[in-house]
């Protein structure tokens, strides 16, 4: 199947170039392999997006994109991108479930994945039923004792999202945190939430009662039970296997979100990424149009 445009990914940064495309008259597909929205569906409180003086929440702001997106008859598959090859001048893309698409230009917003601490999780089973990486995968438990694991800005929101059912500890290898000040301030008055500095969790066993988590604190062990473990350690880009060139020269190839962005994934960024690839693929179909004339 043949598109001029597909995009890749259906965060805020796919979602934005999709929209955008829609208004100056493409008709680009938009490929997602999970829940529309990416990591904004984890978010607790969205405070630093322009336009919601109250915040808002990242579900909430989700369920809003993707009215904008039906809105504007977006075109969307769900499917799972393995591999994108190059031939000639346009690129091919491969589905696990063996489709082939093709197209002119391309827009990979694949966002992140989580890291992974091998070592901790070597003594599990293969099927992590109780280790998470998104707090949107536990929103519908309760009264459950949860570890997360990290300090950073999505371990704190993490514990912010999942305390008003939960018990929340939070396991920080640091004396202190790097999220930022507002979500510390916020977590040290959440009665649900225990932050333990200068802990490292050194086991994760499955047992009867649960997950037995064994931690250092200040060259002391101690163990404890918890019903689920969410580790919140950093995050990686997502590439779909790119075959036979590089994604950075390519000409047609846009690069929109956090699998470019490192350390600076912010939503206000990721739709600002996706504007301009939009606005540039525009520009170069309508520039090729008239050439072609």
């Amino acid at each position: 199947m043949e598109n001029r445009i597909i995009i890749i990914g259906g965060g805020p940064a796919g979602i934005t170039t999709a929209v955008q495309l829609r208004r100056c008259g493409h008709d680009p597909l938009l490929i997602e392999r999970g829940d529309f929205g990416g990591l904004l569906l984890n978010a607790n409180l969205v405070e630093n997006y322009p336009g919601f003086p109250n915040g808002i929440s990242g579900v909430n702001l989700s369920k809003l994109l993707i009215s904008q997106m039906e809105k504007n008859s977006v075109k969307t598959m769900k499917a799972n991108v393995i591999k994108i090859e190059r031939i000639d001048n346009k690129y091919k893309i491969l589905t696990d479930d063996m489709r082939e698409l093709y197209c002119e230009h391309l827009v990979i917003a694949t966002g992140t994945k989580p890291k992974r601490n091998k070592t901790l999780l070597k003594t599990l089973e293969d099927d992590d039923r109780e280790i998470f990486y998104s707090a949107h995968s536990l929103f519908d438990v309760f009264e459950m004792d949860i570890c997360i694991i990290g300090g950073s800005d999505a371990a704190f929101d993490y514990a912010m999202s999942l305390s008003a059912k939960n018990n929340i500890t939070i396991l920080v290898r640091g004396r202190r945190s790097s999220a930022v000040k507002r979500l510390r301030e916020m977590i040290a008055v959440n009665e649900n939430v225990k932050v333990l500095y200068s802990t490292e969790a050194k086991e994760i066993k499955r047992e009867n009662r649960g997950l037995r988590v064994v931690y250092r604190r200040d060259d002391i062990i101690y163990e404890k039970f918890f019903d689920y473990v969410l580790f919140a350690i950093g995050r990686k880009p997502e590439y779909p296997e790119m075959i036979g060139f590089d994604a950075v020269e390519e000409e047609n190839l846009y690069l929109t979100g956090d699998v470019k962005n490192g350390i600076y994934r912010q939503l206000s960024l990721s739709v600002a990424d996706g504007m301009k690839a939009a606005m540039e693929i525009d520009f170069k179909i309508r520039r090729t149009e008239i050439e072609s004339h």
